[in-house]
C-alpha cells in the first residue's frame, strides 16, 4: 500500500503556528489537551493571562507563573542560580544587590523571590531558561516560553519538527 501525505492547507497550519506561538503550546501538547490528555510538561503557561508591557514585566510574570505552577518546584530550582559573579535569585532583595554594585532586583509577585532584573533581553530570557530547565520543562517549550520576553510572542523551531534533508 503506498504511503499517504495528509495534506493541510496553509491557513490551517499557519493558524496552528500563530495559536500555539501567542497562547505558549507546543503543538503536541495541543493535540493532547484537546483530547483531554495531561500535556508532556509539568504544567502549562497561559500567555494570554501574562500580559506586561516591558520585557522586565514578562519575564517577571514568567516567574510568577512557574512559581505559582508549583511553589515547592520553583523553590528547588531557582536556589543558588547565579551568573558570573551575580546572584540572579534570592530571597532578599539586598542578597541579590549585595553581589554586584548595579545588581538590582523586583520581587516576583507575592512569591517572597527576588530576581536579578538590570540587564538586557538575553539576560532575561537565561534566567527563565534556567529555571525552566531545572523544573523539568523541555527545550523546545522552554524556547517557546523564553521568546515570549522579547516581543510577546513565542517561537516553535523547524528542527523540533522535521527532519534536515539528507538526514
Amino acid at each position: 500500500m503506498a504511503k499517504r501525505k495528509l495534506i493541510l492547507e496553509k491557513v490551517l497550519a499557519d493558524a496552528v503556528v500563530n495559536y500555539c506561538q501567542e497562547t505558549l503550546i507546543l503543538p503536541d501538547d495541543l493535540v493532547r489537551v484537546a483530547m483531554h490528555q495531561k500535556p508532556g510538561e509539568p504544567f502549562l503557561i497561559d500567555a494570554r493571562q501574562l500580559g506586561g508591557r516591558s520585557q522586565t514585566e514578562r519575564m517577571l510574570r514568567i516567574l510568577y507563573a512557574l512559581w505559582k505552577g508549583d511553589p515547592a518546584l520553583f523553590d528547588k530550582a531557582a536556589t543558588g542560580i547565579k551568573g558570573n559573579n551575580r546572584l540572579w535569585f534570592a530571597k532578599s532583595w539586598k542578597e541579590i544587590t549585595d553581589t554586584g554594585s548595579s545588581n538590582m532586583a523586583d520581587r516576583i509577585g507575592d512569591s517572597g523571590w527576588w530576581v536579578s532584573t538590570n540587564c538586557p533581553w538575553n539576560g532575561m530570557t537565561a534566567r527563565v531558561e534556567k529555571v525552566m530547565r531545572r523544573m523539568g520543562f523541555s527545550w523546545p517549550y522552554t524556547r517557546l516560553v523564553t521568546w515570549w520576553i522579547v516581543d510577546r510572542k513565542g517561537r516553535l523551531a523547524e528542527e523540533d519538527y522535521f527532519e534536515k534533508n539528507g538526514a
